[in-house]
């Protein structure tokens, strides 16, 4: 069967960038239906860099893959979020293509299976890991054999929408295939991943290629904001499988930063020692980060995972009130965050962590409580400010549906807005997190940079209007003096930049951005402006552009 897989742009409609991190579960589709012998398409637009109307490009994009690879089964997935794209994907599906089953996957459905059914009404969805169901699927429409043992699927039968047991959960992650990359973007991936959206994760390497790799899922604890499309069961991988396939990625893909999907991978601390042995037995071109729980982190540990290659650690903060944690189940105290940060100083390896604000204990005082303790380590750790959000089948989604704070579904998925849950009244709550962030952010210092800065320019891409280009700096960390270079893509036509409208570069090249130093982790600000700063523009053929010191010698070839 051929089937063409629909990657979600995380921004639609907006054609904005964000290559922070990259879909998992439709390479692990991808992977499952080419292990049974289906012939796999994707298409994945999220990279685009235009400023047309998104979703025309999502038009243009899907009628010519459908038209191109006359798919028999087209599937779709994503989060509550994407609603949008899938929406719009859909409706073009149906449009163009009407008698193509369409499957829809992902946290969307499985967190409000009959709403979404109801409303969007794909052919086939499948709640829960989709590994295994999309290929019994595939199966079942080639042979047109029943379908009411496929774990997780939803159907119609004369009308009716059918709603199959999902699959028994257990402790043990299943044998899935290994998972594909090639067929849904991962090279666009690569090429998108810049300083700017990716500035935690993008530090340690001038031209950074990064790449997931998934040692768990799931997650027992229950926090009220958090839903967790794989089930309630932690389930892990044993560490020779995860670091097999780590060996196999890194030559097929030559990624140098990994990312460690596993939400648990701290609950046993040997487990993380047992996967620093393997990393340096390895002996790979790579750096690679993980998430921990604070309550696990001690200083001996960051220590050895920094030997073997960590470059920071994720951990899952939220609020520095213990008023505000209680309330959100966190199971970890303001006390345990602060230690967990003293560890990572003393390790030397920098904790990364957002503050969410918006519960529905949340007050005045809670809120400078925990702007207080950010601005105390902002220079410890790093740590953004944000907002909350109920996401649905949560239990803060579930007391905003209670008290009417959320009223209708349909507005919530198609354009969700703020939602206030506390009692906090809106403008002055949006004010204080206002200030949250710019307290935060003014802690910083500045870092020093080269005064010649370059604008590197490049073919543009299948989904392109314009040619991709992107600004290429040498940035000084204000704390140890270490120099490293930032590329960050500008999603404007260079055409507009050549006619002198400025506007939008003058804005860009000012714009305050986050700098974590590779050496002493410390975490900085810098701006691309400098008073004397000489802008410089290099086009280069597609792939991998020079380093900073490569384009410096351009300009005078004899240095």
């Amino acid at each position: 069967m051929r089937v063409l897989l629909v990657v979600t742009s995380t921004s639609f409609p907006k054609a904005d960038i964000s290559p922070d991190i990259f879909p998992q579960g439709v390479a692990y589709v991808a992977g499952a239906l080419k292990a049974a012998g289906h012939e796999i398409f994707g298409l994945n637009i999220g990279y685009a860099r235009t400023r047309k109307n998104l979703p025309r490009i999502l038009f243009d994009g899907l009628t010519r893959a459908i038209s191109l690879y006359q798919p028999q089964m087209i599937c779709l997935g994503g989060l509550s979020a994407d609603y949008t794209f899938i929406h719009a994907a859909m409706s073009i599906c149906r449009q163009f293509a009407p008698d193509i089953p369409i499957v829809l996957g992902g946290g969307l459905v499985t967190a409000d299976r009959q709403y979404i059914n109801e409303d969007l009404r794909p052919d086939f969805s499948i709640a829960g890991d989709a590994e295994f169901p999309v290929v019994d699927l595939a199966a079942a429409l080639d042979k047109g054999s029943t379908m009411e043992a496929i774990a997780g699927l939803s159907y119609w039968k004369d009308g009716e929408l059918i709603l199959n047991p999902t699959a028994r959960e257990t402790k043990d992650m299943p044998p899935y295939a290994r998972p594909s990359y090639d067929e849904v973007g991962i090279e666009a991936f690569f090429q998108a991943t810049d300083h700017a959206t990716c500035w935690n994760l993008a530090s340690v390497y001038p031209r950074p290629r990064i790449f997931p790799i998934s040692a768990g899922r799931s997650c027992p604890f229950r926090c009220t904001f958090c839903f967790h499309s794989n089930g309630g069961i932690y389930k892990q991988r044993p560490i020779p499988e995860v670091l097999q396939e780590v060996s196999y990625f890194h030559e097929k893909h030559k990624f140098n930063i990994l990312v460690v999907y596993d939400e648990l991978f701290s609950i046993k601390e040997q487990r993380i020692r047992e996967f620093n042995d393997g990393v340096r037995r390895l002996g790979l071109d790579f750096r690679w980060t993980c998430a921990m729980r604070v309550s696990d982190i001690n200083s001996d540990l960051l220590s050895d995972m920094k030997d073997a290659g960590c470059f920071t650690v994720a951990v899952g903060l939220e609020s520095a009130s213990d008023t505000v944690l209680t309330s959100m189940r966190k199971k970890i105290t303001k006390a345990q965050i602060q230690t967990a940060i003293d560890a990572s100083v003393e390790a030397n390896l920098p904790l990364y962590g957002n503050f969410i604000f918006g519960d529905p204990a949340e007050t005045e005082d809670t809120i400078r409580e925990t702007t207080e303790f950010a601005i105390a380590n902002c220079n410890k750790a790093m740590l953004s400010v944000g907002r909350i959000r109920p996401y649905p089948a949560t239990p803060l989604f579930n007391h905003g549906i209670e008290k009417g704070i959320i009223q209708d579904k349909k507005s919530y998925y198609a354009k969700p807005p703020h939602y206030n849950l506390t009692a906090i009244p809106e403008d002055h709550l949006a004010t204080l997190i206002d200030h949250a962030v710019q307290a935060t952010i003014g802690q910083l210092s500045q870092c020093l940079g080269d005064h010649r800065i370059f604008l590197a320019v490049q073919p543009k891409g299948e989904f392109d209007d314009f040619k991709r280009s992107c600004f290429v700096s040498h940035q000084n960390c204000p704390y140890c003096g270490h120099g490293t270079e930032r590329k960050i893509n500008f999603h404007g036509d260079i055409q507009e930049i050549i006619a002198g409208r400025l506007d939008d570069v003058s804005v860009f090249i000012r714009t305050p951005r986050y700098f974590l130093c590779e050496i002493c982790g410390r975490q900085a600000v810098y701006t691309l402006y400098r008073p004397n700063m000489e802008l410089h523009s290099l086009e280069f053929p597609p792939g991998p552009l020079p380093l900073f010191q490569d384009m410096t010698a351009m300009l005078d070839p004899t240095t």
